[in-house]
């Protein structure tokens, strides 16, 4: 999930790391898939809006800014990538998904690694 091709994992991980408040490193997976199709769909071709949502959401948890239409922003923004997943998906039972599993590369597991440990933190690259 953590690996491309698995864009839509990867973005549905930023987030998660949006809902929990942690916006740096929710801007680092949208960043890290900010040129897949998936991401397009929802915030559209070459757009930034994205960082505009993120941005107001940090200055609420600040105490500045303003609430008006980020819950809105925020629940189209999870309708969209769910959408995007059912179309692309569908519905039917799988029995057995290993075949589909994308394994981290090397770079993807020295920087887990280095998470877990602290010895680095997650950024936007």
């Amino acid at each position: 999930m953590q690996s491309a091709p698995a864009f839509e994992g990867m973005y549905l991980h930023g987030i998660l790391h949006r809902i929990e408040g942690d916006i740096l490193n929710a801007r680092a997976w949208y960043s890290d898939v900010a040129e897949s199709d998936v991401f397009q769909e929802v915030w559209g071709d070459g757009g930034d809006g994205w960082v505009s949502f993120l941005d107001a959401i940090e200055a609420l948890r600040r105490g500045e800014g303003e609430r008006k239409g980020l819950r809105e922003q925020g629940e189209e923004e999870v309708r969209k990538v769910l959408e995007w997943c059912l179309n692309k998906f569908g519905t039917d039972r799988v029995e057995d998904a290993s075949s589909v599993w994308v394994r981290p590369s090397e770079k993807i597991k020295s920087m887990g690694e280095g998470q877990v440990t602290g010895d680095q933190q997650r950024g936007v690259f």
